[in-house]
């Protein structure tokens, strides 16, 4: 009895379906980190809206101005300042400014072009008088 060189069906079968089980495993992780990605990508976008944001306001006194809008970065937002401790007088020995001052909380709130809604705060002072 000669026998022949090569692979059975069955070997060649069970190999195709073991590797068929790990491309399916590896395309699941791909899929996976794509979106993961994605994600990021969109949480990166959203911080750098934030920063901006923060910049733009960095110019208003809040105890003027206490609530506004405007687009960044592609992001529409909406914000508002509320006065948390009352106003207190700014020291000045020489008796030059008779300025008060107050920290506010600003409260932001995005919405980007998909419809996704965030907020954040932060704490900024605001002044009234010279």
């Amino acid at each position: 009895m000669r026998r022949e060189l090569g692979f059975t069906l069955v070997e060649v079968l069970v190999a195709s379906a073991i590797i068929m089980i790990t491309i399916g495993v590896l395309m699941q992780l791909f899929a996976s980190g794509l979106g993961q990605n994605k994600k990021a990508g969109q949480m990166a976008h959203l911080l750098i809206a934030e920063r901006v944001i923060v910049h733009i306001l960095e110019g208003v006194n809040p105890s003027v101005q206490n609530t506004g809008e405007g687009v960044a970065e592609d992001i529409h937002y909406q914000w508002d300042a509320v006065v948390g401790e009352p106003f207190v007088a700014v020291f000045d020995p020489e008796g030059f400014t008779k300025r008060k001052i107050a920290l506010f909380t600003i409260t932001v709130y995005l919405e980007t072009i998909s419809g996704k809604k965030y907020s954040f705060q932060y704490e900024k002072l605001g002044w009234q008088g010279q």
